[in-house]
């Protein structure tokens, strides 16, 4: 399995920028420097957005447009002069079955659950392990994911 990346364009500065698993959220500092508005667009993998997901620009929810495919959300928002720290929260990620072939199904249940324990104790090294079920990215499939999996547990999204 894939890793998901999270792309960003602008004409403004992105100054900082990072993705927590744990806490759900894709979070970044922009600088625009212009007399206008900036414009930001992020590319989400859809697999990562809940249906209620926000955009918070310096602790104020932001109008924003989305538009999504088969695989990506598409955001779009424009931001006022000067320095902003944005969050994009409400992330979906222990979704790591379903379908077939990679695929998630949109609900995070006990195929997840169960999928996490096979790898159990796995590490990046072992022939076993699968990047995507390392939820928190810290290099070993342990009980820190299944406890991610659990919190997610009933949970769906488009």
């Amino acid at each position: 399995m894939a890793r998901h990346i999270v792309t960003f364009f602008s004409k403004a500065t992105l100054l900082n920028a990072g993705f927590s698993q744990t806490l759900k959220h894709v979070y970044l500092t922009i600088s625009t420097d212009s007399d206008s508005e900036g414009f930001f667009y992020v590319i989400v993998p859809k697999r990562l957005l809940t249906k209620n997901f926000t955009v918070i620009s310096d602790d104020i929810e932001i109008q924003h447009d989305i538009i999504q495919d088969e695989t990506n959300s598409f955001l779009y928002f424009t931001l006022n002069q000067g320095i902003h720290n944005i969050e994009i929260s409400g992330m979906l990620l222990a979704d790591l079955t379903g379908l077939g072939a990679g695929i998630p199904d949109g609900k995070v249940d006990m195929k997840d659950v169960g999928a996490l324990a096979r790898r159990f104790g796995t590490k990046v090294a072992d022939p076993d392990y699968i990047s995507d079920y390392d939820i928190n990215n810290d290099g070993t499939i342990d009980m820190k994911d299944i406890s991610i999996a659990a919190r997610d547990f009933g949970k769906t999204f488009p």
